[in-house]
């Protein structure tokens, strides 16, 4: 039996980043909300919404905060990979992250 997206990530994904120094909370970021355009006076979300499963942040010299570099979009162990590529991708484009590597994952490839 494989496990779903939520397992994958907890038994697969997790334990790879943190051995990569993927361990401190301002280098991953889990879950990111997708961004709000602000169209009109009001922000509202932008067409598809959902959430980042991984926003991967690298600490650039003296700066505040980490620098959003990549996201990792996680699919369940039974799934292709390739499927969240274009999920990925849309995060990418959004004016909020604006990174440049996407991947994606069913733990094993």
């Amino acid at each position: 039996m494989s496990y779903n997206e939520a397992e994958t990530r907890y038994h697969l994904i997790d334990p790879i980043l943190r051995d990569k120094g993927y361990n401190d909370s301002s280098k991953l970021k889990l879950e990111t909300p997708a961004p709000v355009q602000a169209i009109g006076h009001k922000g509202r979300r932008r067409a598809g919404g959902g959430r980042t499963d991984y926003l991967l942040c690298v600490q650039a010299g003296n700066m505040p905060k980490p620098l959003p570099v990549g996201v990792l979009e996680a699919k369940k162990e039974s799934a292709d990979p390739l499927k969240g590529i274009q999920q990925a991708k849309g995060y990418s484009k959004c004016s909020r992250f604006s990174v440049h590597y996407v991947f994606a994952t069913n733990g094993h490839l």
